[in-house]
């Protein structure tokens, strides 16, 4: 209900964790317990439950669905940790303490000579930027202060970072004068995404 009114948590991400049980819960018309920490604060029926959630992320936008039990499936850090939840973007899966360093790009900056016949896409500069923005975030993760000594133990142990996205793909492709669903399009979006793995 958070987001209900337009004035409360505008900036945040609210993601609820559902579980393989909560779905089941649903699929059967269950009760369902709200608890934290053991100590159960309401019962309602999950279908309810869900129904809320729907409505909510229908009419607000929020909260989006975190798959917990999905997402530890397949989680390729299993071995070290479990997964506890999204950092507050949802972009990036987190254990308990985690913490990740971000930062995305934009491709309009690489550019050369938008919409004229000599237009094209500088790589190198791109793949030079993406070096940096690596060893920026790293020395960020060295150098910042953590509120709790278990925070600064996980991350400088994981040291989660990631050049994570991409800014102006589609004012990039018109520059480039690529249609956004062509195969020119799609073959420069796929040289991106593999030139970003590699980094």
């Amino acid at each position: 209900d958070a987001k209900r009114e337009l004035h409360n948590l505008t900036q945040f991400n609210i993601s609820v964790g559902i579980t393989d049980k909560f779905l089941e819960a649903v699929k059967n018309n269950d009760d369902w317990h709200l608890q934290f920490q053991g100590k159960i604060y309401k019962t309602l029926k999950a279908k309810e439950l869900w129904n809320k959630l729907c409505e909510s992320a229908w009419k607000y936008n929020d909260p989006g669905l975190f798959f917990i039990d999905r997402v530890n499936k397949y989680n390729n850090g299993y071995y070290m940790y479990s997964i506890d939840a999204p950092n507050p973007c949802g972009e990036l899966p987190l254990p308990h303490n985690g913490v990740c360093a971000l930062v995305n790009t934009n491709l309009t900056k690489f550019v050369e000579n938008p919409f004229e016949g000599n237009v094209y896409f500088n790589f190198d500069a791109y793949k030079e930027t993406l070096k940096i923005a690596v060893r920026f975030l790293d020395n960020v993760i060295e150098i910042s202060d953590y509120p709790f000594d278990d925070i600064k133990e996980r991350v400088l142990g994981d040291r989660r970072l990631g050049v994570d996205g991409i800014a102006g793909l589609g004012s990039t492709l018109a520059m480039l004068k690529y249609g956004y669903d062509t195969k020119e399009g799609y073959d420069f979006t796929q040289k991106i995404s593999e030139i970003g793995r590699a980094h």
